[in-house]
């Protein structure tokens, strides 16, 4: 027996769909070695688009965690400068009607959730 999705149900259905695909992409573009718009500088570096948000359906905001830490700011600073020409990109592979703003931001989250882990690790001793 199927249920009746409500309204609610079917607008998040289609951000995350959207939201996946969007990230999927920018992955693609993002480790493509032959890029046209990164700088060889950031071959080498293992980066991950660990999450995206928005809140309309043109400003997105993509998560981006570097393994080498060191390398992170220079790397979303690269990416934010590349963000036009990879958000043009998206919109083409995704047959988006406007080209979307994607601003990158560096994902702190590990390390937030190592420090709270080592607060509650030093609570318990």
């Amino acid at each position: 027996m199927l249920k009746n999705s409500s309204p609610i149900d079917r607008s998040n259905n289609r951000k995350e769909k959207l939201s996946s695909s969007i990230k999927k992409e920018l992955a693609r573009l993002v480790e493509r070695k032959e890029s046209k718009f990164l700088d060889i500088a950031f071959v080498g570096a293992l980066v991950s688009l660990t999450g995206i948000t928005f809140k309309n359906y043109r400003n997105f905001k993509v998560f981006v965690s570097v393994l080498e830490k060191d390398l992170q700011p220079k790397i979303v600073a690269l990416l934010n400068k590349s963000a036009p020409k990879l958000a043009f990109e998206v919109s083409q592979a995704l047959e988006l009607r406007t080209v979307p703003k994607i601003t990158f931001q560096a994902d702190q989250s590990f390390e937030e959730a190592n420090r709270v882990l080592n607060i509650i690790s030093s609570l318990k001793n």
